[in-house]
């Protein structure tokens, strides 16, 4: 454990952690990703074909990381370029702590929101997680959803609050790149009807 706390004080490196189904946009996602790493830092690109919104691509990649921080990604959205400075800032200054930070979504609003409701309001691209192994949650699918039962457990493990911070860091589906106006749709009451369940959960 000594070893550890000491390599989250020195300079953070970061496992970059993207599970794809090989969509179109897989090649913008990485190149947000590749022209902001260090020597160092990780980039863990998984097929996901078990249709499971990515859970086994990210646990896969989780045991195999190796740097001080995971960061998340899915293969339809992007970081914003100051992302990795964003999170080295963080961590430099947290030594140890998970920040959560903020993502456009494609209706142009803003996660996560006021009021946070606990961890809702979360998505992947929006965590920063001490690489802490024993204390890493899971990602599987719960009325919740993965992101939230993720982050809600590994919190839990590493008996520490989570840092909420006000930079945007991620666009997910920038543009509103939708495969079609259906998939928009669904996207937008999936993620209402799960802030929903969050807040009646928590309340």
């Amino acid at each position: 454990m000594e070893e550890n706390g000491a390599a989250l004080e020195a300079e953070p490196t970061f496992s970059v952690i993207i599970p794809t189904v090989g969509r179109r946009t897989l090649d913008a996602a990485l190149r947000s990703a590749s022209s902001q790493l260090r020597p160092g830092d990780e980039l863990l690109v998984i097929c996901n074909d078990r249709g499971d919104q990515g859970d086994w691509a990210r646990t896969v990649g989780i045991e195999r990381a190796i740097g001080s921080h995971l960061v998340f990604l899915d293969d339809d959205d992007e970081f914003a370029s100051d992302a990795f400075a964003t999170f080295r800032r963080f961590a430099a200054q947290n030594p140890g702590r998970i920040g959560l930070f903020r993502m456009r979504l494609p209706t142009g609003e803003l996660v996560w929101r006021e009021p946070v409701f606990e961890y809702g309001q979360v998505g992947s691209p929006t965590m920063l997680v001490p690489n802490i192994p024993g204390r890493i949650g899971r990602w599987v699918q719960t009325e919740l959803g993965n992101d939230w039962t993720f982050i809600e457990e590994t919190v839990r493990l590493q008996g520490q609050a989570p840092i909420f911070r006000d930079q945007v860091v991620a666009r997910v589906r920038p543009g509103g790149a939708f495969d079609t106006k259906l998939d928009e749709w669904r996207y937008r009451l999936r993620v209402g009807s799960r802030f929903r369940r969050a807040v009646v959960a928590r309340k």
